[in-house]
């Protein structure tokens, strides 16, 4: 029984110091689509292009990111 202890504690030391698996990112590739022609109307007060249509090939070469709700 305490063989079995001992050995199983053993085993468990030794999970406990492998490091975990090298996982590689995956490599971004660029998308063939054409970006989606729309725009819409900026209602942020606080926006410099408040009041304006907005779409994403006004940022065109830039980062930008879209987020869209729906409430009710």
């Amino acid at each position: 029984m305490t063989r079995r202890l001992v050995l199983s504690s053993l085993v468990a030391l030794a999970a406990c110091g492998m490091p975990p698996p090298r996982m590689e990112p995956p490599t971004p590739q660029p998308s063939a689509e054409p970006l989606p022609a729309f725009a819409l109307l900026d209602v942020n007060p606080a926006s410099p292009t408040s009041g304006q249509q907005v779409g994403p090939t006004r940022y065109r070469g830039k980062v930008s990111g879209w987020y869209f709700t729906h409430t009710n």
